[in-house]
């Protein structure tokens, strides 16, 4: 509530006020909170009206929903684009729904109603006719002083704009109606009636709870000293100071990883090479037992060969001699 309307963090209670009236608005309709909170907000802020008046204005925009055919987020949009000229002229917020309604009635709803107001609002003010001012003589006066000038096509044309023709013609045909909305939309207390009627239940419940710790976090926000307080203040002068100086941390905790990181990558590195030497000499090692285990095949099968050679020798020298016998 208080971005939406910053005037209301001049006071928490202000503040607390608003935003309990917006959760009303919201239980009565239906809508959700942010919906709700954004419409009072606007309204107040186009009449430029304080948080004291903040249950006067849901009343109102609930009792327009209620009996006219423009429902709130509607009747918001087009607050936005008349409710500033409205409020210049001296209407009032009774007044202006009345008349949103009665526009909503003919299908002239939202922004286009909004616009369709503002400059007929603005047309009547400009011209040199005080009877025709709605700041002068109000819009009701002004609208029935406007039908009796009995104004052809033509001379609406020129004082309203062909966009805005028809709905200045359904304002002026519906004069008494927008009396009556008036009346009706005045000293009610719609919304607060139909929110007792829609939290009579458990989410209705749960929705309070949430407004009642709202309204915790506005006075803990709003207290002006206590240990909490400095708490907080003390925790944000820390992040504070360490923004602040970050860079210099940042160096600090740099210079102080290179050495670590320096000695654990030196010491890895060791461990490897260590690993590497005493691998090397094993496999020289195993090289070695492998040449010498060859070798010693060789002088097996050598010897081997000599002996065989001598049998045959042998062999071959006795049967010369038993031959020769």
């Amino acid at each position: 509530m208080a971005s939406a309307k910053p005037k209301l963090l001049d006071t928490a209670d202000g503040l607390q006020k608003a935003t309990n009236s917006a959760l009303l608005l919201a239980q009565a309709r239906g809508s959700t909170l942010p919906d709700a909170t954004r419409t009072l907000a606007l309204s107040l802020n186009q009449f430029g009206a304080g948080a004291e008046q903040a249950d006067r204005y849901i009343d109102v925009l609930a009792a327009g929903a209620k009996f006219g055919a423009s429902e709130i987020n509607d009747t918001a949009a087009a607050i936005k684009n008349g409710g500033l000229a409205a409020a210049q002229a001296g209407i009032g917020f009774e007044t202006l729904n009345a008349a949103i309604q009665v526009l909503a009635s003919r299908e002239i709803k939202e922004g286009e109603a909004g616009t369709a107001l503002r400059n007929i609002i603005l047309s009547l003010e400009k011209g040199t006719d005080k009877t025709l001012k709605p700041s002068v003589v109000g819009l009701s006066k002004a609208l029935e002083n406007l039908a009796g000038k009995n104004l052809s096509t033509a001379q609406a044309v020129k004082l309203f704009g062909v966009e805005n023709i028809n709905a200045a013609s359904i304002l002026t045909g519906n004069r008494g109606k927008i009396d009556e909305l008036t009346k009706s939309l005045t000293g009610t207390q719609t919304a607060h009636e139909q929110a007792a009627v829609r939290v009579n239940n458990l989410n209705g419940d749960l929705m309070v709870i949430t407004s009642a710790f709202e309204g915790l976090i506005i006075k803990v926000g709003q207290s002006g000293s206590g240990p909490l307080r400095s708490g907080i203040q003390a925790i944000s002068e820390g992040i504070n100071t360490l923004s602040d100086n970050f860079n210099a941390v940042a160096s600090v905790a740099l210079y102080t990883l290179i050495p670590v990181l320096s000695t654990k990558l030196t010491a890895g590195l060791r461990e490897n090479i260590s690993g590497w030497a005493a691998n090397e000499a094993a496999v020289r090692k195993n090289a070695l037992q492998q040449a010498e285990t060859a070798k010693q095949t060789i002088a097996a099968a050598q010897a081997g060969d000599l002996l065989s050679i001598a049998k045959l020798k042998c062999w071959l020298s006795l049967r010369v001699r038993f031959r020769a016998i």
